[in-house]
């Protein structure tokens, strides 16, 4: 089962805190429930800017986590920089924790993140974007 936490800023945050509402139903992707605590999460979910702050932070999250840990980045300005690509106080997600699974977008669609879980629930490994997923599976839904 996946616990997941979830650290979010900008538009991504209202994509992000919205997964466990009663339209989106992520107890079917595999998530027992949100996790309570740090320690009992092994799954972190990133979307959003990282500022010098926030990389700190995903740190030391990242490092209190329970073994088996993935993290799944959600959002081109986690993943690119995108608009804010010039700033000087940016960091990427992959330059803060190993990045195991992204999904595009500004913001994502909220039913592309939950592909992605339902994928990492089934204990697919390694790099993959919501895209190569949703091709693998035939989906409609490639962006």
């Amino acid at each position: 089962m996946i616990y997941p936490w979830i650290e979010a800023t900008g538009c991504c945050t209202l994509v992000l805190n919205d997964l466990d509402n009663v339209v989106s139903h992520w107890e079917q992707t595999g998530v027992a429930r949100k996790a309570t605590t740090v320690e009992e999460a092994n799954l972190l979910i990133i979307g959003g800017w990282i500022n010098q702050q926030q990389a700190e932070n995903l740190k030391q999250v990242y490092s209190r986590m329970a073994p088996g840990k993935q993290v799944l980045v959600v959002g081109s300005c986690s993943l690119s920089g995108s608009v804010f690509s010039d700033l000087p106080d940016l960091f990427l997600a992959k330059e803060v924790v190993p990045v195991h699974f992204q999904v595009t977008g500004c913001p994502p669609r909220w039913d592309d993140v939950l592909k992605g879980i339902s994928r990492l629930s089934q204990g697919d490994k390694g790099e993959k974007t919501v895209k190569e997923i949703l091709n693998e599976v035939g989906s409609d839904n490639v962006f």
